[in-house]
């Protein structure tokens, strides 16, 4: 008697639970017999689509047809599309199958006992070009509910990480509500992404991060580099609150809870790029131990210091700052740290801000900066024209990717070069939009700093005192063995404090182009402001 063997496939877990495959294979097993057929083995497929032809259960069989070659003389099957929903795939099954002496036999469908016939073959073609329709059909009008879905704000599949998913599909339901952040991920996630944003850390070391705050314990098993990546690339618009479409190119606001904000996201964005957003990744050259040694430079060679302690048969140890360059006149010459900070203790005092000169200092930035506010305005309005013609373009390479008039590889070029262009401009229009100055708040900044430390250099905290030092003295301060510190150039908001001290006047001179700096050193004072409490805050005990 002839040998066959039987393939199965239901394609859903519904279907695995239910009684499909079992009447598949009783109508299998019913024409085997009627055939004349003695069965060798039963190839069972659950939970896989037909789309595919690299379903786990059909790779076995074609594998096992080429070890049993002429030994097998048929291949059973409940109906046509549960061997493939595609025409190409099918035909090339068929292929592969009647090179091995293997032919297909359908259960069902009678029509296909002699497919070397005219009708036969008709009906073969009629069956796989069906099987493919219907397909094809199925997944418009799933395509179709998916972007529906999207459009209301609602992602359709499971969530990213640090998302509790609703698993609705596990019980049977259609997903109906966002999904809510995780009550341990989402906040573990949200904090090392904002650090990553502010531009001072690199993507190995986010590895690092999380597993630090408790991402490895939650899940079980090590983060690793690709885990990072995902979450920088295939997360990161859901993360900001957006849904994308990823037919259309829409993106869509999503009704879950953001766990970026449009600045964060924009941020993240930019250094994951490599591309600037005001801040770069650099080397942390700050020493609490010597606060002063990328400010003070040799007054030899104006390289500048640096710091080191050298230890006594006592065990005491003294601090100094010296000169590591070898052709320098000042090498090996060791400056007391106690004696340099105490000088620059005094220093800073002399150039102390009081609040009389702030006060004549917003006057006269209020009338200045008049032309940079409209200049910004501009620019917001440009830029969102700019946008606007960026996602029209956008939607029209997906649209053209979907008639055929892009191959695949055109389509992610272009549409990588057109989101490129959006984010800068995105980018450009949050910058602009921090330009739109709030004198009030700029000044409160300042104020506080100077009620707050006044002209004590020893009171900042050192977390901060690296960007004080840049307000201060942008370009550092030369330092002599004999004569101290020697003449600097100070920062914008320092120099015209200075002027103002010097002449006396109720007026401070504050014109463009100055005043833009003048801008940039206030929030700078709100920065170092913010840094300083929750420095000071993590300093208190905890209460008992």
């Amino acid at each position: 008697m002839p040998n066959a063997i039987i393939y199965v496939r239901v394609s859903s877990d519904e279907q695995v639970k239910g009684m499909s495959l079992g009447f598949q294979k009783q109508d299998c097993l019913a024409y085997a017999e009627k055939k004349g057929l003695t069965i060798e083995r039963i190839f069972e497929e659950k939970g896989e689509s037909a789309k595919f032809a690299d379903r786990p259960e059909l790779i076995d069989l074609l594998e096992y047809c080429r070890k049993h070659k002429r030994l097998i003389d048929a291949l059973i099957v409940w109906k046509i599309d549960r061997l493939s929903r595609n025409q190409l795939d099918y035909y090339y099954l068929k292929r592969t199958l009647r090179d091995l002496g293997i032919n297909i036999h359908s259960a069902t469908e009678p029509s296909m006992d002699d497919s070397s016939s005219i009708a036969g073959k008709i009906f073969e073609t009629f069956s796989a070009l069906q099987a493919e329709i219907d397909n094809t059909i199925r997944s418009e009008r799933a395509r179709r509910g998916m972007a529906a879905k999207i459009a209301s704000g609602i992602h359709p599949w499971r969530s990213p990480i640090g998302y509790v998913c609703q698993q609705a599909k596990r019980h049977g339901e259609k997903k109906t509500r966002p999904d809510h952040p995780h009550p341990e991920l989402f906040p573990i996630i949200q904090s090392v992404l904002r650090e990553y944003a502010q531009g001072h850390r690199n993507q190995r070391e986010l590895v690092e991060m999380l597993d630090e705050r408790g991402l490895a314990q939650i899940r079980g098993r090590k983060t690793h580099q690709q885990f990072v990546h995902r979450l920088l690339h295939n997360y990161l618009d859901f993360y900001h609150g957006e849904i994308v479409d990823p037919w259309s190119g829409e993106r869509y606001r999503g009704l879950h809870v953001p766990m970026l904000n449009d600045e964060e996201y924009l941020r993240v964005v930019a250094a994951r790029d490599g591309r600037s957003y005001g801040l770069s990744i650099k080397k942390k050259l700050y020493n609490p131990d010597f606060p002063l040694r990328r400010t003070i430079r040799c007054a030899g060679c104006s390289n500048f210091l640096t710091g080191s302690y050298t230890s006594k048969r006592n065990g005491k140890r003294f601090g100094y700052y010296h000169c590591q360059n070898k052709d320098c006149s000042n090498y090996g010459r060791c400056l007391r740290k106690r004696d340099i900070e105490m000088r620059f203790e005094e220093l800073v005092e002399q150039h102390a801000l009081k609040t009389g000169y702030l006060d004549a200092l917003r006057v006269a930035l209020a009338q200045a900066l008049d032309d940079l506010n409209r200049t910004a305005a501009a620019k917001i309005a440009y830029c969102t024209v700019q946008i606007d013609q960026l996602e029209a373009k956008r939607r029209r390479i997906y649209e053209m990717r979907e008639d055929g008039s892009y191959t695949k590889d055109e389509f992610l070029e272009r549409k990588g070069a057109l989101e490129q262009q959006i984010n800068q401009l995105k980018i450009d229009q949050v910058a602009d939009q921090t330009q739109a100055v709030d004198l009030d708040r700029l000044f409160q900044y300042a104020n506080d700093f100077v009620q707050t430390f006044g002209g004590k250099w020893s009171a900042i905290p050192d977390s901060v005192k690296p960007r004080f030092h840049n307000l201060l003295l942008p370009e550092g301060i030369s330092y002599d063995p004999i004569g101290g510190y020697q003449t600097a150039k100070l920062g914008p908001v320092f120099e015209l404090n200075q002027r103002f001290r010097n002449t006396k006047s109720p007026w401070v001179d504050c014109a463009l182009p100055i005043s833009d700096q003048i801008v940039e050193n206030l929030r700078s004072f709100g920065d170092i402001m913010v840094d300083a409490l929750d420095f000071s805050s993590a300093q208190q005990p905890d209460p008992l």
